[in-house]
């Protein structure tokens, strides 16, 4: 028996229903016989079904499989190996040793020193609880004894309950129902995780006992396979020497699809592509028109992280792989090919192929892509019938596609799409990164939206970051929105003075300045104004960094911490300064949850001597350093918490001395606490 963290985490494969007309259960194993425990004879696999679920899930497959295991303590044990079944994230755990003490059994997760007792020695009373695990902790109640009907057929088994004392986030709940001399008969998780608790399925998921049989005539499970010598091929699979070959063997389906064989008789050895260990092997049909074309459908991963590692064949080995087969459609010519670098296509067969498919196939992730004109038009305008997420991939992937057709066919397109109000957020997006091909429409495009205020697409244009829907450093674009700027009541006003600041123009410099000190704007829009003034109309003389005081993690300062700012002189020249107080040379920009702290009154940057205190006189030679030390709260009113777990201060300091002013720098995220 393996830990409920252990089985249930599962990308199930499947197998047929069909044993062959062997009986399901070898005479070697007898219902009651529990001299063993979990039947430790080596070289046979148990299958079982996995139904149910969320999706429902039907025909699905884990297989055990027993082999000789390592001694351990002074005992011989049995390597448990679980097949096609995601183990567990936490090690690896995917053998498992199981040794028997008395009349109990217990497991030993590889890599690991602590056993655990995994099926119960004989009771006196019920329920009763067995087991408390130690890494994954979890505790089973032998409940009663229960008559239980699997495909394998009906036995009588122990109703054991396994639950976890906490989580990880990936674990299920489990009843399993186990039978002496015949193992694990039926396993149900019925409760899985759901943030810091556990919560009943709707269904649960189901495994049943299928069959055991000896691993001597089972069929093969792993799929892929690791690379095997070409010794090992079966006799139907032909490949001549010298090539790489792709076999499809029509004759032997398995897990409802074709076993196919990537045989490397070269002389060196062969990368097959590859996304997540899976290679880009697809069905290909023999079509109408007399060319072969696609039926089945592709999706890339949508995770940034997703390996591309490719599965290395050497000379003289082959891998097993397993090949689509759709479960309906009219008998065609098909073969498999290799959409990758190689091309490699395999024999032709006879078999289904649904044309659902192949319409799937011409608009997925491979097919529009690659499209002519007339399939671009047919996703974008037409009534292509694909399931919705489906549809919503296709017209961006129809969009995308648009930069790389010729542009007398796809700028009529894109003008279409751009008249379009309907056209969604995401799709306006991808559009606007289609229509920088043509520098004109682009502009015509972006001053027509930015002249209406109530226009939702204004939004999509003005927000950051970076402002990558608009063209870079347009006078007449600048021009709109500084007169635009001029009012206090323009939307998006902070969004319109980052990116005319970013010009450096005189006039833009003139408008932030009168901006600062006008009362009719708001007091975020102020801030910012001055924010863009010190950024970007300064020199950078000195180099700005902010640490902690106390030389801790600056990304987990408290509010209250001190701060140390230190200046260092990049110029050539000495550089000679005094001050009684920071806030005389220093200014500081701080924003909280997307807000700029507004300084408490009577603070005042960069402001003249008080003649108050002594003053602190700095002589800096090139590259030597002078470090203040402050604290926001004596400069701003701090809003009271709480702050949320993700909010964060961001804070940046320019500095102002004799012949000079520095730009804000230093800019850090500080956690709150």
């Amino acid at each position: 028996m393996i830990s409920p963290a252990v089985i249930v985490l599962a990308a199930f494969a499947g197998s047929p229903d069909d044993s062959g007309g062997s009986p399901a259960i070898p005479p070697e194993f007898k219902p009651g016989d529990d001299r063993q425990g979990f039947p430790l004879r080596h070289g046979f696999r148990w299958t079982y079904r996995i139904t149910g679920g969320v999706s429902g899930r039907e025909a699905e497959w884990f297989y055990l499989e027993t082999h000789p295991g390592p001694e351990i303590d002074g005992e011989r044990t049995t390597r448990l190996a679980v097949k096609e079944m995601e183990i567990s994230r936490w090690g690896d755990m995917s053998d498992l040793y199981l040794t028997k003490r008395g009349a109990a059994l217990f497991q030993h997760a590889k890599g690991n020193d602590f056993p655990r007792e995994v099926f119960p020695k004989r009771r006196q009373r019920l329920p009763d609880a067995f087991v408390q695990g130690d890494r994954l902790p979890f505790a089973a109640t032998a409940l009663d004894q229960e008559d239980v009907r699997v495909p394998a057929g009906d036995f009588t088994g122990w109703k054991i309950k396994y639950g976890h004392d906490w989580l990880f986030g990936t674990e299920h709940d489990l009843c399993v129902y186990y039978t002496p001399g015949i193992g694990l008969v039926k396993l149900d998780a019925w409760r899985e995780p759901t943030g810091r608790e556990n919560t009943p399925l709707p269904r649960p998921i189901t495994a049943e006992l299928v069959r055991i049989e000896p691993l001597s005539t089972a069929h093969r499970v792993d799929f892929p396979s690791a690379p095997e010598p070409v010794a090992r091929l079966p006799g139907s699979a032909v490949a001549p020497d010298g090539q790489l070959t792709l076999f499809a063997d029509y004759e032997d389906v398995w897990e409802d699809q074709v076993v196919v064989y990537a045989i490397n008789k070269t002389s060196e050895a062969v990368d097959l592509p590859a996304e997540e260990g899976k290679i880009y092997l697809k069905l290909e049909a023999w079509s109408s028109d007399g060319r072969w074309e696609r039926a089945q459908k592709h999706s890339y991963s949508f995770c940034g992280n997703a390996s591309d590692i490719p599965l290395t064949i050497e000379p003289g080995h082959f891998m097993a792989f397993l090949g689509y087969r759709p479960e309906k459609g009219e008998t065609r010519e098909v073969r498999y090919r290799l959409y990758d670098s190689l091309g490699l296509a395999s024999n032709a067969g006879r078999g289904p192929v649904d044309p659902v498919d192949i319409l799937r196939a011409r608009y997925d992730d491979m097919g529009i892509p690659q499209a002519c004109l007339r399939y671009v038009e047919d996703v974008l305008f037409g009534e292509v019938e694909l399931p919705a997420d489906e549809l919503v991939d296709a017209r961006r992937n129809a969009v995308e596609r648009l930069a790389y057709l010729p542009s007398v066919q796809s700028r009529p397109v894109v003008e279409r799409l751009l008249s379009m109000p309907e056209l969604s957020g995401i799709e306006y997006e991808d559009v606007l990164e289609v229509v920088e091909r043509w520098p004109e429409l682009h502009e015509a495009h972006v001053l027509e939206v930015l002249r209406g205020f109530k226009n939702p697409r204004r939004t999509v244009l003005l927000a950051p970051p970076w402002f990558q829907h608009l063209p870079e450093q347009s006078p007449r674009v600048t021009k709109l929105l500084l007169s635009q700027a001029r009012s206090p009541e323009t939307p998006h006003l902070q969004e319109i003075l980052d990116y005319a600041a970013s010009g450096q123009e005189p006039a833009v410099w003139a408008l932030l300045k009168s901006i600062q000190g006008d009362p009719r704007y708001p007091q975020q829009v102020r801030v910012h104004a001055e924010y863009q003034v010190a950024a970007r109309f300064s020199q950078r003389i000195v180099e700005i960094r902010i640490q902690r005081a106390d030389a801790g993690a600056l990304s987990e300062a408290a509010l209250h911490d001190a701060f140390d700012i230190t200046l260092e002189n990049l110029s050539a020249r000495t550089l000679r300064f005094s001050y009684e107080e920071p806030a005389q040379i220093l200014a500081l920009y701080a924003r909280l949850g997307g807000q700029y702290l507004v300084p408490r009154s009577g603070v005042t940057w960069f402001g003249p001597p008080a003649g108050k205190t002594p003053a602190t006189k700095v002589v800096l030679e090139p590259l030597e350093r002078h470090t203040l030390r402050v604290r926001l709260m004596d400069y701003f009113d701090i809003p009271a918490g709480p702050y949320g777990e993700d909010a964060a201060l961001w804070i940046a300091a320019a500095c102002q001395i004799p012949n000079g002013h520095a730009s804000p720098q230093g800019g850090e995220w500080v956690k709150i606490k």
